[in-house]
């Protein structure tokens, strides 16, 4: 996983798929800041054709977010076919960077800051979890977040 990454201003446009994301669940540390994901389309050709493993590219979430221990601060998500922030909680680091903290859980994992995101104008959800979700292990504050249609 990567560690200590600032992703910044940066536009994702018309893509195919989610943009931003963290996947195995041991990414921390990393902060998106002023990022625009638009029009995030269901991807075409899923993964999990060629793999055996269930992808969800065709429900693309714009950040699409395994592990939460990061900053997130005024980024905007806007026109997803399907999710702006989609967070998919689980008890385990998955894939090969396990070895990184084989003990972390990322459903428990708290976001350094999340301040300014605006979620709009996306089909099914702004701001969602996974069905297993995420339960951060302390109370977290979503400053000034806005999430309409």
């Amino acid at each position: 996983g990567s560690q200590s990454v600032v992703l910044e201003e940066n536009v994702a446009f018309d893509t195919f798929g989610h943009c931003y994301m963290n996947e195995d669940g041991s990414e921390h540390s990393n902060s998106f800041i002023r990022n625009l994901g638009a029009h995030t389309k269901k991807a075409t050709r899923l993964v999990s054709e060629q793999s055996g493993r269930i992808e969800t590219d065709d429900t693309p979430g714009t950040f699409w977010m395994t592990n939460m221990q990061n900053s997130f601060e005024g980024n905007v998500m806007a026109g997803s076919e399907h999710i702006g922030f989609f967070i998919e909680g689980h008890n385990k680091i998955r894939g090969p960077s396990i070895y990184q903290d084989p003990d972390l859980i990322p459903m428990l994992t708290v976001p350094t800051l999340f301040k300014d995101n605006v979620m709009h104008g996306n089909a099914f959800f702004g701001f969602t979890t996974y069905p297993r979700g995420w339960r951060p292990s302390e109370m977290v504050i979503m400053e000034n977040m806005q999430v309409y249609r």
